[in-house]
């Protein structure tokens, strides 16, 4: 019964993915009109932030969506090559 619910549930998620368009949100065009802001949000709340980037990129690549190669450049454009690349490998191993 636990699988059933977990199939459920991931099926759901990618399905609302799907029909919110939340694929508009991870391209560089978005992150390039909003990088200003984006940056700005990161620069006062940097573990808040990685936090958020870590919880979207597990999402991301854990439900298969497309999406992970621009976060994952969104990662290092954010928090630069180092700190970008330990959240990446963090978020990516779990």
């Amino acid at each position: 019964m636990k699988k059933i619910i977990l199939i459920a549930a991931v099926a759901v998620l990618i399905l609302l993915y799907f029909i919110f368009d939340l694929g508009q949100y991870l391209n560089l065009d978005f992150f390039k009109q909003h990088q200003a802001r984006i940056t700005d949000y990161t620069d006062a709340n940097p573990v808040s932030s990685a936090a958020i980037y870590i919880a979207l990129y597990i999402a991301v690549t854990g439900l298969s969506l497309p999406g992970a190669a621009i976060a994952t450049l969104i990662g290092g454009a954010l928090f630069g090559v180092l700190m970008g690349t330990v959240y990446v490998s963090f978020a990516s191993a779990i």
